[in-house]
Protein backbone atom coordinates (compact mmCIF):
# COMPACT_ATOMS: atom_id res chain seq x y z
CA UNK A 1 0.00 0.00 0.00
CA UNK A 2 1.62 3.15 -1.08
CA UNK A 3 -0.62 5.76 0.29
CA UNK A 4 -3.83 6.22 2.24
CA UNK A 5 -6.33 8.87 1.33
CA UNK A 6 -8.79 9.87 4.14
CA UNK A 7 -12.09 12.38 2.83
CA UNK A 8 -13.54 14.04 6.55
CA UNK A 9 -16.49 15.24 5.74
CA UNK A 10 -16.55 17.64 7.91
CA UNK A 11 -16.21 15.80 11.16
CA UNK A 12 -16.21 18.19 14.14
CA UNK A 13 -13.68 15.25 15.97
CA UNK A 14 -9.99 15.10 15.64
CA UNK A 15 -10.22 12.65 12.92
CA UNK A 16 -8.33 14.62 10.03
CA UNK A 17 -5.83 15.31 12.32
CA UNK A 18 -5.30 11.80 13.46
CA UNK A 19 -5.13 10.46 10.17
CA UNK A 20 -2.29 13.39 9.17
CA UNK A 21 -0.60 11.88 11.92
CA UNK A 22 -0.66 8.62 10.96
CA UNK A 23 0.65 9.95 7.61
CA UNK A 24 -2.37 9.77 5.52
CA UNK A 25 -3.41 12.16 2.64
CA UNK A 26 -6.11 13.75 4.14
CA UNK A 27 -9.11 15.88 1.61
CA UNK A 28 -11.43 17.96 4.01
CA UNK A 29 -14.83 18.73 3.33
CA UNK A 30 -16.02 21.96 5.26
CA UNK A 31 -19.14 20.88 6.19
CA UNK A 32 -20.51 17.41 6.23
CA UNK A 33 -21.81 16.80 2.78
CA UNK A 34 -23.01 13.36 2.79
CA UNK A 35 -21.08 9.51 2.08
CA UNK A 36 -21.83 9.75 -2.09
CA UNK A 37 -20.10 13.80 -1.94
CA UNK A 38 -17.14 11.89 0.33
CA UNK A 39 -16.66 9.27 -2.49
CA UNK A 40 -16.82 11.06 -5.25
CA UNK A 41 -14.41 13.33 -3.72
CA UNK A 42 -12.42 10.43 -2.76
CA UNK A 43 -12.34 8.74 -7.02
CA UNK A 44 -12.00 12.86 -8.28
CA UNK A 45 -8.43 12.38 -6.15
CA UNK A 46 -7.46 8.90 -7.50
CA UNK A 47 -8.44 10.25 -10.86
CA UNK A 48 -5.58 12.87 -10.63
CA UNK A 49 -2.85 10.68 -8.98
CA UNK A 50 -3.89 7.24 -11.19
CA UNK A 51 -3.06 4.72 -8.50
CA UNK A 52 -3.06 1.04 -10.11
CA UNK A 53 -5.70 -0.04 -7.42
CA UNK A 54 -8.14 1.96 -5.12
CA UNK A 55 -9.44 0.64 -2.14
CA UNK A 56 -13.09 2.15 -0.23
CA UNK A 57 -13.80 1.38 2.98
CA UNK A 58 -16.93 2.23 5.60
CA UNK A 59 -14.92 4.80 8.20
CA UNK A 60 -17.42 2.76 10.87
CA UNK A 61 -15.10 0.36 11.59
CA UNK A 62 -17.30 -2.39 10.19
CA UNK A 63 -14.41 -3.37 7.25
CA UNK A 64 -11.52 -5.15 8.90
CA UNK A 65 -8.46 -3.63 6.47
CA UNK A 66 -6.65 -7.05 7.01
CA UNK A 67 -9.23 -8.01 4.30
CA UNK A 68 -7.35 -5.79 1.67
CA UNK A 69 -5.43 -8.90 0.22
CA UNK A 70 -8.30 -10.76 -0.15
CA UNK A 71 -10.31 -7.86 -1.79
CA UNK A 72 -7.51 -6.76 -4.32
CA UNK A 73 -6.41 -10.30 -5.13
CA UNK A 74 -9.02 -10.77 -7.80
CA UNK A 75 -7.42 -7.53 -9.48
CA UNK A 76 -4.05 -8.44 -9.79
CA UNK A 77 -4.68 -11.49 -10.67
CA UNK A 78 -6.77 -10.23 -13.66
CA UNK A 79 -10.04 -12.12 -12.50
CA UNK A 80 -11.39 -8.78 -12.35
CA UNK A 81 -11.69 -4.74 -12.63
CA UNK A 82 -14.11 -3.71 -9.35
CA UNK A 83 -14.56 -6.32 -6.25
CA UNK A 84 -17.12 -5.89 -4.22
CA UNK A 85 -16.57 -7.35 -0.30
CA UNK A 86 -19.74 -9.31 0.33
CA UNK A 87 -20.96 -9.52 3.93
CA UNK A 88 -22.84 -12.37 5.07
CA UNK A 89 -26.10 -10.53 5.79
CA UNK A 90 -27.83 -12.95 7.82
CA UNK A 91 -24.81 -13.00 10.14
CA UNK A 92 -24.43 -9.16 10.63
CA UNK A 93 -25.87 -9.75 14.48
CA UNK A 94 -26.01 -5.61 14.76
CA UNK A 95 -28.09 -5.30 11.23
CA UNK A 96 -31.90 -4.76 11.91
CA UNK A 97 -34.28 -7.20 10.26
CA UNK A 98 -35.44 -5.02 8.26
CA UNK A 99 -32.42 -3.34 6.27
CA UNK A 100 -31.46 -6.77 6.13
CA UNK A 101 -35.08 -7.27 3.78
CA UNK A 102 -33.81 -3.68 2.01
CA UNK A 103 -30.39 -5.26 1.73
CA UNK A 104 -31.91 -8.48 -0.04
CA UNK A 105 -34.42 -6.22 -2.43
CA UNK A 106 -31.70 -3.50 -3.23
CA UNK A 107 -29.34 -6.54 -4.10
CA UNK A 108 -32.41 -8.06 -6.51
CA UNK A 109 -33.17 -5.07 -8.28
CA UNK A 110 -29.37 -4.41 -8.74
CA UNK A 111 -28.65 -8.24 -10.03
CA UNK A 112 -31.38 -7.52 -12.32
CA UNK A 113 -30.69 -4.60 -14.17
CA UNK A 114 -26.60 -5.73 -14.79
CA UNK A 115 -28.00 -9.56 -15.42
CA UNK A 116 -25.70 -10.92 -12.49
CA UNK A 117 -26.72 -11.75 -9.24
CA UNK A 118 -24.82 -9.55 -6.39
CA UNK A 119 -25.36 -11.03 -3.21
CA UNK A 120 -24.30 -7.52 -1.20
CA UNK A 121 -24.57 -4.61 -3.35
CA UNK A 122 -24.62 -2.47 -0.39
CA UNK A 123 -20.92 -2.94 0.99
CA UNK A 124 -18.59 -0.17 0.99
CA UNK A 125 -15.72 -2.01 0.78
CA UNK A 126 -14.99 -2.07 -2.73
CA UNK A 127 -11.69 -2.44 -4.83
CA UNK A 128 -10.92 -1.07 -8.43
CA UNK A 129 -8.62 -0.78 -10.99
CA UNK A 130 -7.40 2.34 -12.46
CA UNK A 131 -9.26 1.66 -16.22
CA UNK A 132 -12.37 1.69 -13.94
CA UNK A 133 -11.25 4.79 -11.88
CA UNK A 134 -11.36 6.61 -14.68
CA UNK A 135 -14.37 5.79 -16.11
CA UNK A 136 -16.55 6.19 -12.87
CA UNK A 137 -18.60 9.90 -13.29
CA UNK A 138 -20.44 8.83 -9.99
CA UNK A 139 -23.43 11.72 -9.46
CA UNK A 140 -25.71 10.23 -6.65
CA UNK A 141 -25.32 10.79 -2.94
CA UNK A 142 -27.14 8.02 -0.97
CA UNK A 143 -27.19 5.97 -4.14
CA UNK A 144 -23.28 5.86 -5.22
CA UNK A 145 -23.15 1.74 -4.17
CA UNK A 146 -25.74 0.85 -6.66
CA UNK A 147 -24.54 2.98 -9.20
CA UNK A 148 -21.24 2.16 -8.99
CA UNK A 149 -22.13 -1.69 -9.84
CA UNK A 150 -24.46 -0.88 -12.66
CA UNK A 151 -22.15 1.91 -14.13
CA UNK A 152 -19.16 -0.15 -14.36
CA UNK A 153 -21.27 -3.33 -15.22
CA UNK A 154 -22.53 -1.02 -18.19
CA UNK A 155 -19.31 0.08 -19.35
CA UNK A 156 -18.06 -3.99 -19.57
CA UNK A 157 -16.14 -4.57 -15.87
CA UNK A 158 -15.70 -7.46 -14.97
CA UNK A 159 -17.25 -7.28 -11.24
CA UNK A 160 -16.66 -10.55 -8.85
CA UNK A 161 -17.84 -10.49 -4.84
CA UNK A 162 -15.93 -11.99 -2.24
CA UNK A 163 -16.85 -12.70 1.27
CA UNK A 164 -15.47 -10.90 3.55
CA UNK A 165 -15.85 -10.73 7.67
CA UNK A 166 -17.37 -7.71 9.28
CA UNK A 167 -17.42 -6.90 13.02
CA UNK A 168 -20.39 -5.20 14.43
CA UNK A 169 -20.46 -0.88 14.74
Amino acid sequence: MDKIIVVDDGSTDRTAQIAKDLGATVIQHKKNMGVGAAMRTGINYAKKIKPDIIVTLDADGQHDPSDIPRLIKPILSGEADFVIGSRRLEKCQDMKQINVIGNKILNLIVSVLIRKRIKDSQSGFRALNQNSIMTLNLEGDKTYVQEMIIELCLKGKKIKEVFIETNNR
